[in-house]
């Protein structure tokens, strides 16, 4: 996952912290000397020792995903990819916006994008963009 300031996140890292503050709580640590030895708010390993409380180490473990779903499934974004210019010399012919591929996406599959956001989901895609002149 992307951090807003565009680095990734080591969610394995992350996880490897969480089930090392497990350990530690179940050794007798404090959450205040937990926090210092992982680099962690104290509340961060509130919430740890909570979460073990209520569902054991395997509450600890990362999710499947992290973040909000896609609006458009997997077969969603393969069908878009065909209904769009495939070669860098069609697309250039037709001169697609970001409004135009929202208007399909609304059109075709019912879900509504903000043209300012359809970049993203097409640089997914493997399309690249240059400002026009």
């Amino acid at each position: 996952m992307k951090r807003s300031g565009g680095a990734k996140r080591d969610l394995n890292a992350l996880e490897k912290r969480r089930l090392q503050g497990a350990c530690l709580l179940r050794l007798g640590l404090s959450q205040s000397a937990i926090s210092r030895e992982l680099g962690v708010s104290r509340q961060t390993v509130s919430r740890w020792a909570k979460s073990v409380a209520r569902s054991g180490a395997q509450g600890l473990y990362k999710a499947d995903r992290v973040g909000r779903k896609p609006r458009l499934n997997d077969a969603a974004l393969r069908e878009l990819r065909q209904l769009l210019p495939t070669s860098s010399v069609e697309r250039r012919r037709s001169k697609w916006t970001c409004a135009m591929v929202a208007r399909l996406i609304h059109t075709r599959f019912g879900v509504l994008y903000h043209p300012g956001h359809i970049w993203r989901l097409l640089k997914g895609l493997g399309w690249s963009f240059r400002a026009s002149v």
